[in-house]
């Protein structure tokens, strides 16, 4: 009889240990959930969930789903509330189970969350509920166990991508022919949103393919120092982002395209930080070497300059740049200081935008413009562009960055120029719209090549979709008024697209005035038309043109393929 106590308190304990383990797989065993319920009336207890006062829900039926997702359960809180009831003990001090062992700390706690599924996407094989149990019962009792380490998900490569084309362009003409190939490669390594450090180059290659002659008509910039082939490298830099307090520092060969001047130099940019809530403020240095790609020495030459910006309201953005650049250029030291002061402004979803700039202490130009939709558009969302330009002092012989052409153009007059255009859509296929061009010189006796005043009126219209899908039109009608001539001209194309991959154009242009590149000179009444198919394949783009153009002087055909790579 002495025995038999101790038998029944093994016995009771044996209970109580089954019954933690059945309340750890309650919660995981399938068959054993409570089915989904619709959503209950304010008020009301959900399905499965006892109403206040009640013992316990309702014992869900067998083979019915899995409930949506709920709250995770403290697994010991839920343990220690069964072993009360099963007791028989009463809620409070009286009645409260014994602490048992000590709190696990919080970096040995359960998951919160289920675990992710293997990569793909199955779901976890069964597990044995008794070894599922002891491995529970194991966490709650052991305090002392070493904390779970989540290893860092492994970071991505860094993004390369980037293009490379290849051309082949044949040119005839003022009894000649010329045969070229050029090549260009535009690359970036990582992402900058993401990456601390990112590169990019961009540069390109040239090949004569037929060989230079001296009574060569087409012996272009390529050609400068008698070079059957020749390389030029625009850019090519390497990006630190958001380190040591700034959000850039940039070195190596790079553009700059918002200070008064387009300029390209080698040498350091470092941009800072923005400060402030919603008025941000930043500032940028830099300083280096101008890069003139057909310029023999850049011995003498640098440019310098700071530069700041301002987010004064919503919508607005202003920035000031102060720029100082020498350039030794045949055996002529020269050296200019520029100011600038560019703003932009949005009015809903109309953008204003302004440029202000001094040379030396003198107004240089001004340029003001808006586009966007008109206030209270009409149906068809009609949309303008104006841009007021002027040239407030005459260019003469001045740094490369501001006066390329001094060398054929010489003086620049001042002059104002008004561009405006506005467009509608007047069917769902249909767009019109109109623009001018008109330019001024402050004093009509400083008119001579390349700075001319003109008068250029035009109307356009496109329609996509025109009779079958993919093909569509456009037209333009232009009527030109410059140096006492008068010019009325249609020009457009047609664009075939039957799918995503294949586009065919055939058109025809007119230019009254072309500067040519190839040749040095500006060329008249030139009138062109031309054919162009691309075709893309998988990650290439092949491409084809045929072009002729007749002037007030001779006829040129220009045949060129090509195909570009992205990756």
């Amino acid at each position: 009889m002495g025995a038999r106590p101790a038998t029944t308190e093994r016995r009771r304990w044996r209970t109580i240990a089954l019954l933690a383990a059945a309340s750890l797989l309650s919660g995981a065993l399938p068959g054993q959930t409570p089915p989904p319920a619709a959503e209950p009336k304010q008020g009301e207890a959900k399905q499965g969930e006892a109403k206040p006062g009640e013992g316990k829900p309702a014992e869900p039926k067998a083979g019915e789903g899995k409930p949506p997702p709920s709250e995770p359960k403290d697994p010991v809180r839920e343990a220690a509330e069964i072993l009360r009831k099963k007791l028989g003990l009463e809620p409070g001090p009286q009645g409260t189970p014994p602490a048992g062992p000590p709190p696990v700390p919080p970096a040995e706690a359960l998951p919160t969350t289920a675990p992710p599924q293997d990569p793909e996407n199955r779901p976890p094989p069964p597990q044995d509920p008794s070894d599922t149990a002891a491995k529970s019962l194991q966490k709650l009792t052991t305090p002392d166990a070493p904390p779970r380490v989540m290893a860092p998900p492994p970071s991505d490569a860094q993004r390369f991508a980037g293009s490379f084309a290849l051309r082949y362009r044949a040119r005839h003409g003022a009894g000649a022919t010329d045969q070229d190939v050029v090549a260009r490669l535009d690359a970036d390594l990582g992402d900058e949103e993401r990456d601390m450090w990112t590169a990019h180059v961009r540069t390109r290659a040239f090949w004569d393919a037929d060989g230079r002659r001296t009574d060569d008509p087409f012996a272009g910039l390529d050609q400068s120092f008698g070079d059957e082939f020749d390389a030029r490298l625009y850019a090519a830099h390497i990006d630190v982002h958001r380190s040591l307090g700034l959000a850039l520092l940039r070195f190596g060969r790079q553009d700059l395209d918002e200070t008064p001047t387009i300029v390209t130099f080698d040498g350091v940019r470092a941009d800072s930080q923005r400060w402030g809530g919603s008025t941000q403020l930043w500032v940028s240095a830099y300083g280096g070497v101008p890069v003139h790609q057909f310029e023999a020495s850049p011995h003498g030459d640098s440019v310098v300059g700071v530069a700041g910006g301002l987010v004064p309201w919503r919508g607005g953005r202003v920035r000031a740049d102060a720029m100082n650049l020498r350039d030794e250029y045949l055996a002529v030291d020269r050296e200019d200081t520029l100011l600038g002061a560019r703003w932009w402004q949005s009015v809903g979803e109309v953008q204003l935008h302004g440029l202000h700039t001094w040379r030396d202490g003198s107004p240089r130009d001004l340029v003001v413009g808006a586009n966007g939709p008109l206030p209270d558009a009409l149906p068809g969302g009609p949309r303008f562009s104006v841009t007021w330009r002027e040239l407030l002092s005459t260019q003469r012989q001045e740094v490369t960055e501001i006066d390329p052409f001094f060398d054929i153009g010489f003086d620049y007059a001042p002059y104002r120029q008004l561009e405006t255009t506005l467009d509608v859509d007047a069917t769902e296929h249909v767009s019109v719209g109109i623009g001018a061009d008109v330019r001024w010189l402050r004093d009509g006796a400083d008119e001579r090549a390349f700075n001319r005043e003109f008068e250029h009126y035009r109307a356009f219209a496109s329609w996509d979709d025109l009779f079958v899908p993919g093909l569509s039109a456009s037209v333009s009608g232009s009527l030109w008024d410059s140096s006492g001539e008068e010019f009325r001209t249609v020009t457009g194309d047609l664009t075939w697209r039957p799918d995503r991959d294949l586009r065919t154009v055939l058109g025809s242009a007119y230019d009254l005035f072309r500067y040519d590149l190839f040749e040095g000179r500006e060329r008249l009444h030139v009138r062109s038309w031309y054919v162009r198919v691309q075709r893309r394949a998988g990650y290439a783009l092949l491409d084809a043109a045929y072009e002729v153009e007749r002037d007030d002087d001779d006829e040129f055909h220009l045949f060129r393929v090509g195909v570009t790579w992205t990756f």
